[in-house]
């Protein structure tokens, strides 16, 4: 806050505007500060680090150590003023935020003459199976697939309430691996393969 009408307000003499250029300087140098870090107490996240960090522990939004004051800036703004409505959206970008692209987010589907949750599964794998979606039906149950060495206990609670509580979720460590094939045809009806590859980190 500058105070601008008092700066531009007039003085009576010289005794008037000494004492207000006194006031003005130790107006900055003692009060401003504060009245600036209270202005932003409505938006913290546009606030200064200490206040960023004091209404994400207070809120149970956990981060790692490697995240940048940047992307916690827009976590928080996510979190603070968009998690009444959200969906798998918050969530996506919280886990994005942390580790990088290397997760996925699938609800899974239950066939309905199966055991739920038992036989609850994603629809990439019901595709990969030839099944027909028709014969399932639609949870509310999130898995997530993380390609990292573990997911930190408080990552993971602040993860299940990143979601609506009608959402159940799970979240896994994973690692994807790719293959290559090499296949020749000596012959008519045999194929001979050979099969390598390697662990993507």
């Amino acid at each position: 806050m500058k105070l601008t009408p008092l700066v531009r307000s007039t003085e009576f003499d010289e005794v008037e505007a000494e004492f207000k250029k006194l006031f003005l300087r130790l107006y900055q140098q003692r009060v401003a500060p504060s009245v600036n870090a209270i202005n932003l107490y409505g938006m913290p996240h546009l606030g200064e680090t200490k206040l960023l960090e004091r209404e994400i522990s207070k809120d149970g939004l956990a981060v790692l150590r490697t995240t940048t004051v940047e992307q916690i800036r827009h976590l928080f703004h996510a979190w603070r003023y968009n998690n009444p409505q959200r969906g798998t959206a918050f969530l996506e970008a919280y886990l994005n935020a942390l580790f990088g692209p290397v997760y996925t987010v699938s609800q899974l589907w239950c066939p309905i003459a199966g055991t739920y949750p038992d036989d609850a599964m994603s629809k990439q794998e019901i595709e990969d199976q030839g099944g027909n979606l028709a014969n399932y039906f639609l949870t509310s149950r999130l898995r997530v697939d993380i390609e990292t060495q573990i997911v930190p206990e408080r990552i993971l609670r602040a993860s299940l309430t990143a979601v609506a509580a009608r959402f159940v979720l799970e979240l896994r460590t994973a690692k994807a691996v790719s293959f290559g094939y090499r296949i020749k045809a000596p012959a008519r009806m045999v194929i001979t393969c050979r099969a390598d590859g390697s662990s993507v980190r």
